[in-house]
């Protein structure tokens, strides 16, 4: 095994400080050039259907080894034990095991990545369309672009959106008229109003923000994971 922090300080995805990386920066390091513009070419046009197809698995290493060196800027830390010294990476399941208390464990385990199955190059695609996007991407259109169901792209969105709500401007308080006109021919997909008025507001008020992509990542690091049924109950 080698130790974790030769492995961040050489992989290709390595940035000195990451606080300083913009989203820009960060995607070419993450997707090759045909795959972003794939994705924004769907992202522009409804009717496109890329597929998966169209993305390589080898991505997922870039976007992992981009999670570490963005959850663990000091180094690599037990989640059991804190213990940051005598860490391995045990390169053939891209885990890590801790020299002080034996526990194994990937850069997802006590995030909400843990408790999806959905590839991380795919988490980081959506939160990169979806933050990116002025007039923001329906489900069904992230379905389409990353060959997701519909419920995965479901849940997707709303997450995202949660780390949008965390840094979103505050609303107007009460329902305006302009409200209940939008809420009306939404019919029963009004009652997810609030959560699209927080992703506007998000959007307005990140306007120009260059790290973006990075800050909307870190979010989701502590984000409580929710299951399905929940999220349904409670939008």
């Amino acid at each position: 095994m080698v130790p974790a922090s030769d492995v961040l300080r050489h992989s290709p995805t390595h940035v000195a400080d990451l606080s300083d990386v913009t989203t820009e920066e960060a995607i070419r390091a993450l997707f090759p050039k045909r795959v972003i513009e794939r994705a924004q070419r769907a992202a522009a046009d409804p009717a496109a259907t890329p597929g998966p197809e169209l993305f390589a698995s080898h991505m997922e290493d870039r976007c992992r080894m981009f999670l570490e060196e963005l959850r663990w800027p000091e180094g690599v830390r037990c989640p059991r034990c804190d213990a940051s010294k005598g860490i391995s990476r045990i390169e053939s399941r891209g885990q890590f095991e801790c020299g002080a208390c034996g526990y194994q464990f990937s850069v997802r385990v006590g995030t909400i990545f843990h408790a999806s199955h959905l590839p991380l190059w795919k988490w980081f695609l959506a939160v990169y369309l979806i933050g990116g996007s002025q007039d923001g991407i329906s489900a069904n259109q992230l379905a389409r672009m990353l060959g997701i169901s519909y419920k995965t792209a479901w849940y997707l969105t709303h997450r995202v959106r949660a780390a949008m709500k965390d840094d979103a401007s505050p609303r107007p308080q009460g329902v305006s008229e302009a409200d209940e006109i939008v809420r009306a021919r939404m019919g029963h997909k009004g009652k997810h109003l609030s959560a699209l008025q927080d992703e506007q507001a998000f959007r307005a008020k990140n306007r120009g923000n260059r790290y973006v992509f990075r800050d909307l990542v870190s979010r989701l690091i502590g984000v409580e994971s929710m299951p399905y049924t929940r999220l349904i109950a409670s939008a």
